[in-house]
């Protein structure tokens, strides 16, 4: 354990008083100005980075009056910014990134929490920018977190969207709460330029707070606030987060001995805001009543969580759900952090993991009731000890189920057989016979649905038919796989029928393309599962052809990462090598679901079609193409990958995307290994992956089962 965060602590006396404040800042990493770590900090969510000290907001309530180092000779708040060391914020970043708890791409880095109002003045400003340029110079992608009271500086508006576009997670969050002049000296519009950030892809939230009673927060200010706000800003405004006042000795300090202020009735826990049921019951009616169609959070790590869209980076729904439940979210991590639960498999990785960063820990139960038991004790650990061991847990159970997958297939594993697609044909009966003895011979049973073979319409079976069977076998907990027979034209007609959340409460591999490419992107979309385009049921291993039967061994029952196998020559069309989330499927099919809410996320992720050109000859697939470039989706990706398309016509598909694309320079590779051809690779819907197309390589970058 880490001792020196726990000896932070200078005791001091004023006006016969005695006051522990901290030495440093709270949770510093290093408690020594000789290195750059001193201005960094573990706050309850994040990094923080200080690059300075002193603020000219002078806040009466601001939790620095706790900080000796941040307080002048007379022990108050410095109110001129100036840097806290000697080191750059070069040297700062490259310390921090090598520190055992900073994980790349994932920690979330919060910018001048600590001290000084991040927009404070143009010199400040420009380190603020600084900080989040060069983590993009470096190539990293992590959250950037920031809140202010002085406004959007219009000039910085087109660098965060720059660093947006990089893939960098940016949330700022306004706080304005109405406090009075003496609370709060600068009296300005909070809310300055907001409108700027719009098409930025920055996340905007209102932070609401603090709110205290003795400050004004009633019902009938809090709703002018909300009306006045709503009727300016309610379009530029994704989320609201209300908050109340915590308790520190610095707090106390700062307010009742330097500034003769009265002392709010506040609960004397450290890090313990008080609110009372009565300001959120109204703040909920208020919410309701202005901002209708917005998320509301009692909590920046639920605010922050729905951002990167992940169970609570903060575990707050294992150690405080009432949190969870009294919040409004509005997408879906509320079923994701009200579902978590914890195997013993996932216990060893995650001690295999902490002890990594130091901590020597045995995990013996995470759950709502017991919180977390352990060898040691949890709570013999410190403060800032505790809050990184639940953020590592967190980020470690976000990643393994942030996208859900599947547990692979073993013996006497079941794999059910439906047609949401096209009717299974007489003649098809032979191939499903066939791909079922050799499944017989890997040990695995196979479950066919009830309709399979029902053509009730004259081209397939009946929406309702279709949905029983699909449904079916994801509510039997017996099956561990559904594949979906054939292909077709129209299994979309289910999308608002099944059952997702039965997905979620039992993930099954998910098999099959073509047509069934919308529902592959559908319950990726919808539930956060992995799917897998691969060759449908019938065609599963047609011809005795070993590569299919290799690669459903490898992918489903051994279960693989890295390097993809080839079974014909890949072509580079276009160099360059690109990271994201793998999502495609049939180009007719994915243009089905463009728009809706089935429709892939596109932004930073790698897109893989395939067509039929018996189906789609080649001025339909060059219309298919431009309806993806007039969808922005070409805008979007960082990479593309084509697969088969036997066209009769000198034109080949590389040729027309070459053309559809000419204005991008995102990284394309062309082979022949998936799609309406005898040979599939399995491309799982929603692995991160790496596409080296200098190289013609493939490369999954996290296991394909768990």
């Amino acid at each position: 354990m880490n001792e020196e965060l726990r000896e932070n602590k200078i005791s001091i006396t004023y006006n016969n008083k005695n006051y522990d404040l901290c030495e440093y800042m709270f949770g510093v990493l290093k408690m020594d100005h000789n290195n750059p770590l001193c201005c960094v900090s573990e706050a309850n969510n994040s990094f923080s980075i200080d690059y300075f000290r002193g603020c000219s907001f002078q806040c009466a309530y601001c939790h620095v009056q706790g900080i000796y180092e941040d307080l002048d000779k007379n022990l108050r708040m410095r109110i001129k910014a100036e840097p806290r060391s000697k080191f750059s914020i070069k040297e700062i970043i490259d310390e921090l990134i090598k520190h055992p708890y900073f994980v790349k791409d994932k920690s979330i880095i919060s910018i001048a929490t600590s001290s000084t109002e991040p927009f404070a003045n143009p010199v400040v400003t420009k380190k603020t920018l600084e900080i989040m340029e060069y983590f993009v110079q470096i190539g990293y992608k992590n959250p950037f977190w920031i809140v202010t009271k002085a406004g959007i500086p219009s000039e910085i508006v087109n660098k965060l969207k720059k660093i947006v576009d990089n893939g960098n997670k940016v949330m700022i969050s306004i706080c304005w709460a109405n406090n009075p002049i003496e609370i709060e000296p600068v009296k300005n519009n909070r809310f300055r330029n907001i409108e700027l950030l719009k098409d930025t892809g920055v996340c905007v939230s209102w932070y609401l707070r603090p709110l205290v009673k003795e400050w004004g927060a009633n019902k009938e200010n809090l709703d002018g606030m909300f009306k006045s706000i709503s009727e300016k800003y309610y379009d530029y405004i994704d989320m609201i987060v209300p908050g109340g006042l915590r308790w520190t000795e610095g707090i106390e300090f700062g307010l009742k001995d330097m500034r003769k202020l009265e002392m709010p009735d506040l609960v004397k826990e450290n890090n313990k805001k008080t609110l009372s049921n009565e300001i959120e019951t109204c703040i909920i009616e208020l919410c309701n009543k202005y901002f209708p169609n917005k998320p509301v959070y009692f909590n920046s790590s639920c605010a922050i969580s729905h951002m990167l869209n992940r169970t609570n980076i903060a575990m707050l729904n294992i150690f405080d759900k009432s949190i969870c439940y009294k919040s409004i979210c509005k997408n879906n991590c509320f079923e994701k952090c009200k579902n978590i639960c914890f195997d013993k498999d996932d216990l060893e990785y995650y001690r295999e993991e902490l002890k990594k960063q130091g901590f020597n820990i045995k995990l013996l139960s995470i759950d709502f009731n017991n919180k977390i038991k352990s060898i040691p004790d949890f709570n013999s650990f410190s403060y800032a000890e505790k809050q990184q061991i639940r953020k590592s847990i967190a980020l470690l159970y976000s990643e393994r189920n942030k996208w859900m997958k599947a547990k692979r297939l073993n013996k006497n594993s079941i794999i059910g057989v439906c047609a949401p697609s096209g009717y299974v044909k007489e003649k098809n009966k032979e191939e499903l016979d066939y791909a079922q003895k050799l499944l017989k011979e890997l040990d695995l049973e196979v479950k066919y649905s009830k309709n399979l073979y029902s053509n009730s319409l004259g081209y397939s079976a009946t929406v309702e038919e279709k949905q029983e069977d699909i449904n079916f076998l994801i509510k039997n907990k017996s099956v561990n796989a559904i594949a979906f027979a054939k292909g077709g034209n129209n299994a979309n007609s289910i999308l608002d029928l099944i059952d997702y959340e039965d997905i979620k409460k039992n993930p099954k591999i998910f098999f099959g393309f073509s047509d069934n490419t919308v529902l592959l992107n559908a319950i990726y979309k919808m539930t956060g599962l992995i799917t897998y385009h691969f060759t449908n049921f019938k065609g599963l291993f047609e011809s005795e052809i070993d590569f299919n039967k290799e690669q459903f061994i490898t992918a489903f029952i051994h279960g693989y990462k890295g390097n993809v196998k080839h079974n014909s020559d890949w072509l580079t069309i276009r160099k360059g090598k690109c990271t994201g989330k793998l999502i495609g499927g049939n180009l007719g099919s994915i243009v089905k679901i463009l728009n809706t809410k089935y429709s892939p996320i596109f932004k930073n992720n790698i897109l893989f079609i395939e067509d039929l050109s018996l189906e789609d000859g080649i001025e339909e697939v060059s219309s298919l193409l431009y309806e993806l470039k007039m969808n922005k989706v070409f805008d979007k990706i960082s990479g593309l990958l084509i697969g088969n398309y036997d066209s009769e016509s000198d034109i080949q598909i590389e040729d027309l995307v070459s053309e559809v694309t000419k204005d991008y320079n995102f990284p394309i590779i062309k082979c022949n290994d998936f799609g309406h051809t005898k040979t599939n690779i399995v491309l799982p819907i929603g692995i991160k992956c790496t596409m080296d197309a200098d190289n013609c390589k493939l490369i999954f970058e996290e296991n394909t089962v768990r």
